[in-house]
């Protein structure tokens, strides 16, 4: 046809080949229909199905047409590094999946841990959506929390891993550092996280009382979803649009940076206040290769892109 295609593509696993327990994982997105999937070792032994919603520039969409591949993905079908996961979001499924499977993602509301308070879930709403941003993060497109609170977990295949590094970019819409909506709200960066017993180890981002330009940052251990702080905090200034984040075990050392490219006003003689975040610390290795973002901030964070290694 003379109009530009923007069929809705929808990808889908599913346990058997007449499309039994659907879980969808792929969507488009922006008017681009996603006419292809790249297969990844979460996919082995699920059936993939796609729907076609119809679509162009000048019609709503259609009734929708699935197909599902007749044979289960096997491991010789995958292609892709099984030691390396890196998303933009832009096609990634974030409807709300409680479920802990192992290649699958998890989106749900947060539930604060027992040892700390209890905000505003949102209610039963996804608590992540894919669009466009506001204030600091106006004019991009990325993941960002539908409410104050918003949890995101991913459970790689496998049983045991050794040392893995975690690198994002986030871009809160606040704009001056101070990061949240008030003190003390926070996320946190999870790695070596076993995200069935909500146990390993994180990067906090937590505003405070001290500076309304800044906030601090410290390691934290989750051990059943009871959270304990394991270093000193650092204070900084580089939460601020757009934010470069590094988690990264190695053996038994729990390493984090944080920067920004962007140029800020500096209050002069505070040396407190750090531009950037360098830290380490010593922990008990464990096997899990979990990870994921805790958040209960209030104002919203996108997560524009993220890059996950395994050694």
């Amino acid at each position: 046809m003379k109009y530009e295609d923007q069929s809705l593509v929808t990808w889908y696993r599913c346990t058997d080949a007449y499309g039994g327990n659907p879980v969808e994982v792929a969507v488009s997105r922006l008017n681009k229909p996603m006419i292809e999937y790249e297969l990844s070792c979460g996919d082995i032994g699920y059936f993939i199905m796609v729907s076609v919603k119809p679509k162009h520039l000048r019609c709503d969409a259609g009734t929708p047409v699935s197909f599902i591949r007749g044979k289960a993905v096997r491991e010789k079908d995958v292609k892709t590094d099984k030691k390396i996961l890196q998303t933009d979001f832009r096609n990634l499924s974030v409807k709300n999946q409680p479920d802990i499977i192992p290649g699958f993602w998890t989106f749900t509301n947060a539930q604060a841990p027992a040892n700390e308070r209890v905000l505003n879930t949102g209610g039963e709403r996804d608590a992540w959506f894919y669009g466009e941003g506001s204030d600091g993060s106006a004019g991009l497109t990325g993941l960002l929390q539908s409410g104050r609170n918003a949890r995101m977990l991913f459970t790689p295949v496998g049983n045991e891993f050794g040392d893995m590094k975690l690198s994002m970019t986030v871009t809160p819409s606040k704009t001056a550092g101070q990061g949240f909506s008030v003190a003390h709200l926070y996320m946190d960066v999870l790695v070596k996280f076993d995200t069935k017993t909500m146990t390993g180890y994180g990067l906090r981002f937590i505003r405070t009382t001290k500076y309304g330009d800044a906030v601090d940052c410290f390691f934290v251990k989750y051990d059943n979803g009871k959270v304990t702080e394991i270093s000193k905090p650092v204070t900084t200034s580089c939460y601020r649009p757009s934010c470069n984040i590094t988690v990264e075990v190695k053996e038994n050392k729990l390493i984090a940076h944080a920067d920004t490219p962007s140029e800020y006003y500096k209050v002069p003689g505070r040396s407190e206040v750090a531009s950037e975040v360098n830290m380490e610390t010593e922990i008990v290795p464990v096997k899990s290769g979990g990870f994921g973002i805790e958040y209960t901030g209030g104002a919203s964070s996108m997560i524009r892109e993220m890059k996950v290694e395994w050694k």
